[in-house]
């Protein structure tokens, strides 16, 4: 795109110079007026091209690190899995992608998330289990079906029912699963 832009941007400034040698400019004030937008299309033209480059230098260096924007399909059952030290959380990697986390989060009865705050908005839809948990101070008692919304560095912490809790865990930037890294593969 950036190098039709440029193209078309250089075709106006041979015009304007054709039509000035020419005679047929008509006025010097006219000829400088085209040469301006002439000029402004070229600015306009290099700076496409810079973010071009700039997405390509940041795709390289992506894929260099082994990430991708290939669309990926993951059950519950493939999904790289991975358990807390306590082993008592799991979470299971559905999609990974440069603007989001999906996952499967499951929680043994009784376990506990501790107090943290997520630098991303955090989106959890209960599937089986019960519990409650503390938002910026607010305590509210969760379980099958309901959908909960945190903002971007909310003070957060759970306590788990006496069943298991599972549920689809989304967080509107990857950066807030990181912490999952951490804990001890389980399957691949």
């Amino acid at each position: 795109m950036a190098t039709r832009f440029l193209e078309g941007a250089m075709k106006s400034v041979v015009i304007n110079i054709v039509c000035l040698a020419a005679g047929a400019a008509g006025s010097a004030a006219w000829f400088s007026k085209q040469l301006e937008e002439s000029k402004s299309a070229l600015v306009e033209a290099e700076y496409a091209m810079q973010d071009q480059a700039e997405d390509d230098d940041f795709m390289a260096a992506l894929a260099a690190a082994g990430v991708t924007r290939e669309a990926t399909i993951v059950s519950a059952d493939t999904g790289t899995a991975r358990v807390n030290a306590p082993k008592t959380a799991q979470a299971v990697m559905l999609a990974d992608g440069l603007e989001a986390y999906v996952g499967l989060l499951s929680l043994e009865p009784e376990a506990t998330v501790p107090e943290h705050r997520d630098a991303s908005e955090e989106f959890i839809y209960v599937i089986e289990g019960s519990g409650v948990i503390h938002i910026n101070g607010s305590e509210t008692e969760i379980g099958p079906g309901m959908a909960i919304y945190m903002p971007a560095n909310s003070l957060v912490k759970y306590e788990n029912g006496n069943e298991t809790l599972t549920a689809l865990q989304v967080f509107a930037g990857p950066e807030s699963a990181e912490k999952y890294q951490q804990w001890d593969e389980i399957r691949p």
